[in-house]
C-alpha cells in the first residue's frame, strides 16, 4: 500500500500532510581502534514524547481531483481515450471484447 501512495504523490495527485509517528532514534559510535560499537539513545525522543504528532493523512490535489473526474466521465460515457503513435507499424488495440482474434501478418512488398 505505500508504494501506491508513493506513487500518487510522485505523479502529484495526492499530498502527505502531519507526520508519521517518530520512532526512537539512537546514536551508534564505533571505536575504530578496538571496533567496538556505543548505542546511546538520541536527547531527540524525549522531544517526540513531549510533542503529540498531527495525524499522518494524504489529501488529494487539484491535479488528482482533475484526473479522477476524467477517469469516471470516460467510465461512464463508455469512451476510452488512447493514443498510439508510431510511423511504419500496424496497431491493433482490442478494449473490452471478447472472443476477439487477431492475425497480424507482415505485408511483403516485390
Amino acid at each position: 500500500m505505500k508504494n501506491v501512495l508513493q506513487e500518487l504523490s510522485d505523479e502529484e495527485l495526492i499530498k502527505f500532510v502531519g507526520r508519521e509517528t517518530r520512532n526512537d532514534s539512537f546514536v551508534i559510535e564505533k571505536n575504530m581502534l578496538t571496533g567496538k560499537t556505543k548505542w546511546t539513545e538520541s536527547p531527540l525522543n524525549e522531544i517526540n514524547l513531549k510533542t503529540k504528532p498531527k495525524p499522518f493523512k494524504a489529501k488529494i490535489t487539484f491535479k488528482g481531483s482533475k484526473y479522477l473526474k476524467e477517469e469516471i466521465e470516460m467510465k461512464e460515457s463508455g469512451k476510452n481515450n488512447i493514443a498510439i503513435t508510431a510511423s511504419g507499424t500496424n496497431n491493433t488495440l482490442v478494449i473490452e471484447s471478447k472472443n476477439v482474434e487477431i492475425d497480424n501478418k507482415p505485408t511483403f512488398y516485390k
